[in-house]
C-alpha cells in the first residue's frame, strides 16, 4: 500500500533525501518536499503546514544539523500536534529531544539499499522497533571507510605541495569531510588531478 510523506530534513543532507524521495517516488508513493511541492507566490510556511496535514507519514532525517534547525523542529512539532505517524531515519545518531525518543525509527547509517527496505517494510508493514532511536555512536558503509583510508593517504601526499595552497586546503580535510559526507566533489577532483604534476615540481624544486 502506497502512502503520502511529508519529508522534514536539513540541508546540508539535501544529497542524501534527493536519493531517499527518488527512491520512495519509484516505489510508489507520494513525496512531500520543499524544493519540489513548494509554490512560489504562496506563503512558503503555510504550504509546509498543508504539506505536513496531508500527508500520512512524517519523515524526520536526524543529523545535528536537523535536530539543531528552528525550522525542522517547527516541522516536527507540528507533525506531533496533528498525531502524525512519525519515523524518524537516522542519518547520525545524536541526541534527542523527549518527545521524539518513542517514534519508529529506521537506521540510514550503514547501507542506504539495505536501510531503505527496511524503511519502506516500516511504512507499509508498521511494526513495533522495539528499541529507543540510537543517540550515540557512528557507522558508516565499508565505501565509506574505504573512501576515508584512500583520502588519507591522498591527504598525506598533498603535504609536499604546501607552496601551492589550492591543494592542501581541499585535500588536508578530505578525510573529516567524507566521514561528515559534506565534501565538494568537483574541488576535490579537481585538486587530486592536479597533485601529481605539483608533486613531480616538488620535488624537482625543493
Amino acid at each position: 500500500m502506497n502512502s503520502s510523506l511529508f519529508l522534514s530534513y536539513c540541508r546540508r543532507e539535501v544529497s542524501f533525501v534527493n536519493s531517499l524521495a527518488a527512491h520512495l517516488e519509484k516505489a510508489g508513493h507520494k513525496v512531500w518536499l520543499d524544493y519540489h511541492s513548494l509554490v512560489p507566490g504562496s506563503l512558503w510556511f503555510d504550504q509546509i503546514l498543508q504539506g505536513i496535514a496531508d500527508a500520512e507519514v512524517f519523515l524526520l532525517v536526524v543529523s545535528k544539523e536537523s535536530m539543531a534547525s528552528d525550522n525542522a523542529e517547527d516541522e516536527w512539532r507540528e507533525a506531533l500536534r496533528l498525531n502524525k505517524r512519525i519515523i524518524l531515519v537516522i542519518f547520525e545518531a545524536v541526541e534527542l529531544p523527549e518527545e521524539l525518543r518513542s517514534c519508529e525509527w529506521v537506521d540510514f547509517r550503514q547501507g542506504f539499499r539495505q536501510s531503505f527496505r527496511a524503511l519502506s517494510a516500516q511504512i507499509t508493514f508498521p511494526q513495533e522497533v522495539g528499541t529507543t532511536p540510537p543517540e550515540t555512536g557512528f557507522k558508516a558503509p565499508f565505501a565509506v571507510w574505504l573512501t576515508f583510508i584512500v583520502s588519507l593517504l591522498i591527504a598525506i601526499l598533498a603535504v609536499p605541495t604546501f607552496w601551492t595552497i589550492y591543494i592542501p586546503y581541499y585535500l588536508g580535510p578530505l578525510p573529516l569531510r567524507i566521514l561528515k559526507r559534506d565534501f565538494n566533489f568537483a574541488h576535490v577532483q579537481s585538486a587530486i588531478l592536479m597533485l601529481v604534476p605539483f608533486l613531480v615540481v616538488s620535488a624537482f624544486v625543493f
